[in-house]
């Protein structure tokens, strides 16, 4: 995740760490991981963390969980094959764009879970 989530779940859910899954910062502040925290912050090319990722999710899948530069970081090196995107019945006023970098999604999946729309895509020609 990058920065602007892991800032965001603090503020949301604060005390303990509320997620199992082993979990990276994206971010050139690793002042911002709070103590106690199981997360790892890290700065540098993606491509160079994925093979870490992939071994820590057991060689399943990754999760990026947010938006915004981080999940770009990960798209434009290559490294997203599928998109898992749910759509809220509210707006935001502002805020950063979900994916921002050019790239092509073709639809494969959608559904309601109760409020929110969930649709998946898969990368285009892949």
């Amino acid at each position: 995740m990058g920065a602007t989530t892991y800032e965001w779940v603090v503020n949301d859910r604060p005390g303990e760490w509320p997620y199992p899954q082993p979990t990276w910062v994206l971010t050139h502040r690793p002042e911002i991981v709070r103590p106690g925290h199981p997360v790892q912050a890290f700065a540098g090319d993606v491509a160079e963390l994925h093979p870490q990722l992939v071994q820590a999710a057991g060689y399943k899948d990754i999760w990026v969980v947010g938006g915004g530069d981080a999940a770009a970081q990960f798209v434009r090196a290559g490294l997203v094959d599928e998109l898992v995107v749910t759509y809220a019945p509210c707006t935001l006023g502002s805020g950063g764009l979900l994916l921002p970098t050019k790239s092509e999604w073709s639809l494969i999946e959608s559904a309601a879970n109760r409020d929110f729309v969930c649709a998946r895509w898969r990368r285009a020609g892949g």
